[in-house]
């Protein structure tokens, strides 16, 4: 598929939709999502060549992404690993609970406010209170963190972070929708689909999809 097909105003359909009233905001919105799929493509480039450094750490990292803007099932492919790996590993997950009118580093508590900690870190922490739930923006910084917190913490679980390079993962779990698979992406900052980043290329992954049902 060429570039000129990828770019065309006629895939920026929200959510998927081809709706014909929304046609001249695809329009408005296509010269905006060249200029976003440029910028990304530079800081691939940094990160490719060394300039921009992705830091590995030694307990294991899943990083889970979606490249659909929106409802991809990341919390609970979160939740299917804290179940399939609970019960063997020490896990702590790490979001940067999406939002929350707090910033910065904070430990997840049953009792802790969604506003303050974003509502899916919290979802996660009631149904699953043994588990360290952590929430911070900068993904380098909270990990150290929460090993602070909970030093026995073996398998770290990185919520929504694909487009976060500064963490090198040891595992990509990449998330869509059953109906968008992989060769009809593009790269837009105002459509339903997100950036596929150069470290989701270069690291271990699984690209898993949404079924109809489900």
């Amino acid at each position: 598929m060429g570039t000129g097909r990828l770019l065309s105003p006629n895939y920026l359909r929200p959510n998927g939709l081809n709706l014909p009233h929304l046609k001249w905001v695809r329009w408005i919105l296509w010269p905006l999502s060249v200029v976003y799929g440029l910028v990304m493509e530079v800081r691939n480039a940094l990160f490719r060549l060394g300039i921009l450094k992705s830091v590995s750490f030694d307990v294991p990292v899943i990083s889970v992404g979606n490249l659909s803007v929106g409802g991809t099932g990341k919390t609970p492919m979160v939740k299917y690993l804290i179940q399939q790996y609970g019960a063997t590993h020490t896990i702590g997950v790490l979001s940067r609970g999406y939002g929350r009118i707090t910033k910065g580093f904070l430990e997840v508590e049953p009792t802790s406010l969604a506003k303050n900690v974003g509502d899916e870190p919290l979802e996660i922490k009631i149904q699953y209170p043994e588990i360290t739930v952590t929430v911070c923006e900068n993904r380098v910084l909270g990990i150290p963190e929460m090993l602070v917190i909970n030093p026995k913490i073996d398998l770290i679980i990185l919520d929504d972070a694909l487009q976060h390079q500064y963490v090198k993962p040891s595992v990509s779990i990449v998330l869509s929708t059953f109906s968008k698979t992989l060769p009809h992406r593009f790269c837009t900052s105002d459509g339903p689909i997100e950036r596929v980043s150069a470290q989701h290329k270069k690291s271990g992954s699984a690209d898993l999809y949404q079924s109809p049902g489900s």
